[in-house]
Formats: C-alpha cells, structure tokens, sequence
C-alpha cells in the first residue's frame, strides 16, 4: 500500500506551518511590473566610479558562467 506523505508528518510539523505538495511560493504580495525602458542599475558608494546604466546597457555587459 502506498504510503501518504502528508500522514508521515502528522504530529511534526510546527504549529502555523504545513506541508505543500507544489514548490512554494517565496513572495509576499503582487509582483511588480517591469517595464525595461525606466529601469536602471545604481553602482554607488565605495565604489571608485559610481556608474549608472539602463537596461539595454546592462544587458550588453560581458556574461561568464563557471
């Protein structure tokens, strides 16, 4: 007989939590709308020289991966 994945955590899990059969949701409220033409990126602070650039620019930038 299969065995119910939600019974074998009966009586563990913490009060005000349960189990969630699907990825949860990691979120509070509405996501925001991205519209690529207001955003930008601030590099600022203890930075030598703080830069600024839009979307396109920041899309340009070199890409790696390791």
């Amino acid at each position: 007989m299969a065995r119910n994945r939600i019974a074998d955590t009966d009586g563990r899990v913490p009060p005000g939590q349960f189990v969630v059969e699907k990825w949860p949701v990691l979120s509070y409220g509405p996501t925001p709308r991205f519209n690529p033409a207001t955003w930008d990126f601030h590099l600022s602070g203890l930075v030598a020289d703080p830069l600024r650039l839009n979307y396109q620019q920041f899309r340009g930038l070199p890409q790696s991966r390791l």
